[in-house]
């Protein structure tokens, strides 16, 4: 990733200061410049609005006066009196010519509140006693109040009650000084860039605000305006747009004699102007901020350019070519600052690091060569001299190594012989050891084929005792039914004693029967003869029943004797037949058992054969592999001969004994000079 050079993040840093800096002052002053004109504004519109008020109040103060002084003009009490149209119009014209106001509108009432007549035109006669300003006149109270009306939209009217010669009200005059006509509000406005409005409730029937070429009369105050001017009768200011034009404008509510409001009055300032001068003086102000950060920045970037951006520049390139392995690289002069003492220890780094460099490069050399008996003897400082001990413990553990590899490269040697000699004669007994193998496989196959033999005879035994088994257990099932159908006859030998012992009673009774017909045939008489014979015979014939039942009885008494001593026997062979039965079953537990017994054996002789066939293989590859080792020990004397000639090359310490080699960081294989290596492969330990 390119990163971003110092001189540049520092550029655009001072410039964000210097721009962050002028839009905080100037936002700051153009909120108090806004706030300002705004409230000065605010406070123009509310000294206009006085303007309007006044001269509201003056129209009130003015119709009061009218209205007061014809009141008490005696011309106007006669011609009241009189109730003479023409005689109340004259005296009203001689009281403004004698007094020199303006002519406004007025109406004149009799008593009863009908209109004698009005000064703006030529009705009369009519009733305006519903109105509260004259009840309150006929009831001798002048009111003084802005008034809607008809004809005059919004007005400040004056009621002042007229009191004749005895002192009783004859009538009432009004004065009304009208207030939507164009002269009272353009009079008002005069020169100024002020606007102004009446409004009736919340229509304007009076403004100097223009809709296009036209006068904005007929359009309606915004409702929230209106909730607080009509609804609260409060004074209101606020920034709004009428016609869509901008104005600061003013608002004050209009109210009658009973305190009900009647309209407002409305005093505005046309800010657009104002607005376009605001951001005009802004845009200047702004303008010349800018210019002036512009410049303040370049100043700076020049400054931070010379000062900080080229010094730190060079360092950044002798840096990198310090990281590059260039350490020739010489470092400019530096302002003398923070900067200036960078340089300097830079320096200083780079003088230390070439002299460290060489003098590790020169030790380095001598190890390249062959030489393990140099030592770095220089003093290094700081992390340096971890870098000194590291290369002097290398040098050691090398020294130590070498030395080790040249003792274990002659004791491998001598091991060498012996393992050729022990290979040889573990080849040859592990040849003898395959041959009895073989002979001991011959014989365990002829014991196993014994087993599976003797095993195929226990099934064929198993297979005859299961058929007896199921011999036995046939004949028990036959008992059983035996024994059911003996039960079943003794239970009908029983059934025939019942109905013996039925046919006994049906002899007893007909015996019972032919003596009662005897008996009555010998009360017949002769004509009773015939039926005592019949009486006899039946007589007879159940007596020979009666003794015939008592021999059938007899009889089947020792049927069911000798039945049920038949049962006992039968019972007592099933007995027999259940015992033979169990031991049937144990005698074929006992061949199943003999039978696994015999399989198992079988898989046992099985797995031994296997186990001889896996033995005589690795006997017989022992054997080769001995051969191997014997050739492999050959090759590894020639290997440690080789070993020994290439150490000689490299020249080791003379006082190196067997403890040296725990002073290095990397300890070697510890081994005496004088051990010998000994190997034995005895025959009769393996």
């Amino acid at each position: 990733m390119k990163r971003q050079k110092i001189g540049t993040r520092l550029a655009i840093m001072t410039v964000l200061s210097v721009v962050l800096t002028a839009l905080i002052i100037f936002a700051t002053v153009f909120l108090m410049l806004k706030n300002i004109i705004d409230e000065s504004t605010t406070n123009h519109s509310r000294d206009c609005l006085v303007l309007l008020e006044d001269e509201i109040e003056a129209c009130l103060t003015n119709s009061e006066i009218s209205a007061l002084g014809m009141a008490k003009s005696g011309d106007l009490k006669a011609a009241v009196a009189e109730k003479n149209a023409d005689a109340v119009l004259a005296a009203v014209d001689d009281y403004y010519t004698s007094t020199h106001m303006g002519t406004n509108s007025i109406t004149i009432t009799d008593e009863t509140g009908t209109v004698i007549a009005r000064y703006y035109n030529d009705k009369k006669d009519d009733s305006i006693a519903d109105q509260a300003y004259i009840q309150k006149a006929l009831a001798g109270e002048s009111t003084t109040a802005v008034a809607q009306g008809t004809n005059i939209q919004l007005g400040a009217r004056t009621g002042a009650p007229i009191v004749g010669a005895d002192g009783a009200i004859i009538g009432v005059v009004s004065v009304t000084y009208p207030l939507d006509e164009e002269a009272f509000i353009d009079k008002v406005k005069g020169d100024s860039e002020n606007d102004f409005t009446i409004f009736k409730d919340n229509i304007r029937v009076n403004t100097t605000v223009m809709n296009g070429s036209e006068r904005a009369v007929g359009t309606e105050m915004d409702p929230v305006i209106a909730t607080h001017v009509l609804d609260n009768q409060e004074d209101y200011s606020v920034s709004t747009t009428i016609m869509d034009k901008p104005y600061i404008a003013a608002y004050a509510p209009l109210i009658d004699g009973d305190g009900n409001t009647v309209g407002a009055a409305f005093a505005g300032l046309n800010i657009a102007e104002i607005e376009s001068l605001e951001m005009l003086a802004i845009g200047v102000s702004v303008g010349v901020a800018v210019v002036v950060a512009v410049i303040i920045c370049v100043i700076m970037i020049i400054y931070i350019r010379g000062a900080i951006v080229r010094p730190v520049e060079n360092l950044c390139t002798v840096a990198g070519e310090m990281a590059n392995g260039n350490l020739s690289v010489s470092v400019n002069k530096a302002p003398n600052n923070e900067i200036g003492t960078l340089a300097e220890s830079l320096k200083e780094t780079i003088s230390n690091l070439q002299i460290i460099i060489n003098d590790i490069s020169e030790n380095m050399e001598i190890m390249a060569n062959g030489d393990m008996t140099n030592e770095i003897s220089r003093e290094y400082v700081g992390d340096f001299s971890s870098i000194k001990e590291s290369i002097n413990k290398i040098s050691g553990a090398l020294n130590n190594t070498l030395s080790s590899i040249n003792i274990a490269a002659e004791q491998v040697n001598s091991g060498a012989d012996q393992v050729a000699t022990a290979a040889q004669s573990l080849s040859q007994g592990a040849t003898e050891q395959a041959s009895s193998i073989e002979e001991l496989s011959s014989s365990i196959m002829s014991v196993s084929e014994q087993v599976n033999q003797n095993a195929k005879n226990v099934n064929i035994a198993g297979n005859y005792v299961q058929e007896s088994q199921n011999g036995i257990e046939n004949s028990n099932q036959y008992m059983q039914q035996m024994m059911e159908a003996m039960n079943d006859i003794n239970d009908s030998s029983s059934q025939i004693s019942k109905i013996i012992k039925v046919i006994d009673d049906i002899a007893f009774q007909t015996n019972i029967l032919a003596l009662n017909a005897a008996v009555e045939a010998a009360r017949a008489g002769a004509a009773g003869k015939g039926f005592s014979v019949v009486a006899d015979e039946v007589r007879n014939l159940a007596s020979k029943s009666a003794d015939a039942a008592k021999q059938t009885t007899i009889l089947i008494e020792g049927s069911v004797t000798s039945v049920g001593k038949g049962m006992e026997i039968a019972q007592e062979t099933a007995k027999a037949l259940e015992t033979v039965k169990s031991q049937s079953e144990m005698v074929v537990d006992t061949i199943k058992k003999i039978q696994e017994a015999s399989n198992e054996q079988a898989e046992a002789i099985n797995q031994i054969t296997i186990g001889l066939e896996q033995i005589s293989s690795v006997v017989q590859t022992n054997s080769a592999t001995s051969q191997e080792s014997a050739a492999a020990s050959e090759e590894l004397s020639g290997q440690a001969q080789m070993l020994r000639e290439e150490i000689s090359q490299f020249k080791l310490k003379n006082n190196f004994n067997g403890n040296a080699a725990s002073q290095a960081s990397y300890s070697a294989p510890s081994m005496n000079q004088n051990s010998s290596l000994s190997i034995s492969l005895d025959d009769d330990k393996y």
